[in-house]
């Protein structure tokens, strides 16, 4: 009997040894990391424990984007610093070969970007600043699609996309405070990519009037029905487009005209795809004044880059590729018209 409490006994100081080894194993801290103290977000890293914490330039490496160790070739879990001299340059963590999130710094300790991971939320957050440490990027991503995205300029807001639900929502284009664009797209998941497809795209004035509004389809201008309007509000031409180019945006179907008072100017029905229409003239009263067939292109009155633009739409787009160079570039080949269907 005495032999088997022994026995007994034995095994549970070995299993309670072995956990206590484990937790030893596992209580490599960051905050032990030489140069950790000066970061800006030591507070929140200081915490942080891993199993392994290797150095990323002699420890690690890279292979089809994944993290090997460099020691045994094994895929690596846990967290590679890499620094310049004693300062921190990235700090990294990885499951299973991974980047799951990272921090990198500029050599005074201040963030320059970074990529964090909520799993609680199954959120990604990124942030990217510049060198006068201001913020020019901050996304978030829930559940893989977009539910926030802000970029700057010298600390001022260009462009910010607001999430009404998980798949909706609109991208707006700021110049000094004024709203001179926004994108309304919808978020698709096709064979497990997120997709930004365009739904509507306006163009607005420096007076804050609605100038343009290009209506797309399966990402497509082709057989929607697109508007322009006079600075003052009201509706100038409305046409269905026969193409999904937007610098030279062809015309089918149906193509009306307006007084800037509202009233119907030209009404015009295509009578076969060799640019012959029925038109209809009113006055500025709105009643009837002749019929007459036409053999015309009207794509004129809806080509981005013609003369009959506004010096307004010109300066907005100037202004859109300013600020978000590199930024959603569907949206940029649309209104420079080299978004061609297929």
């Amino acid at each position: 009997m005495i032999i088997y409490v022994n026995s007994k006994l034995k095994k549970i100081l070995l299993i309670l040894l072995f956990l206590i080894f484990s937790i030893i194993i596992k209580s490599e801290k960051l905050s032990s990391i030489s140069g950790i103290s000066k970061l800006k977000n030591f507070t929140k890293l200081q915490s942080i424990e891993s199993e392994k914490i290797l150095d990323f330039d002699t420890q690690v490496v890279l292979n089809n984007n994944l993290a090997y160790e460099k020691e045994n070739n094994k895929l690596f879990t846990g967290i590679a610093i890499q620094k310049i001299k004693n300062n921190i340059r990235s700090i990294n963590f990885y499951e299973n070969g991974n980047l799951i999130s990272y921090y990198k710094y500029f050599l005074d300790g201040d963030i320059e970007n970074l990529k964090e991971f909520d799993k609680n939320k199954n959120q990604v957050i990124t942030q990217k600043y510049d060198k006068n440490k201001k913020i020019i990027l901050q996304k978030i991503y829930e559940n893989e699609f977009l539910i926030l995205e802000n970029h700057y300029i010298n600390g001022k807001l260009t462009i910010e996309y607001k999430a009404e639900n998980k798949e909706n929502g609109k991208f707006i284009y700021y110049n000094s405070k004024k709203k001179i664009s926004e994108m309304e797209i919808l978020q698709a998941n096709q064979n497990g990519q997120i997709l930004q497809i365009p739904q509507v795209v306006r163009i607005f004035r420096k007076n804050g009037k609605l100038e343009r509004e290009y209506i797309f389809k399966n990402g497509s201008l082709e057989n929607q029905k697109q508007k322009i309007y006079y600075p003052n509000g009201n509706l100038k031409y409305v046409a269905i487009a026969a193409n999904n180019n937007m610098q030279e945006l062809l015309i089918k179907e149906l193509y009306e005209e307006y007084y800037k008072n509202g009233n119907k100017a030209m009404k015009c029905n295509e009578v076969s795809n060799g640019r012959v229409w029925d038109c209809e003239y009113y006055n500025q009263n709105g009643n009837l004044k002749s019929k007459e067939q036409v053999f015309k292109d009207f794509y004129q009155s809806f080509a981005v880059k013609q003369s009959n633009s506004s010096p307004s739409f010109q300066e907005n787009m100037e202004d859109l590729k300013n600020s978000g160079k590199g930024i959603l570039n569907v949206f940029f080949m649309i209104l420079d018209g080299i978004l061609h269907s297929n």
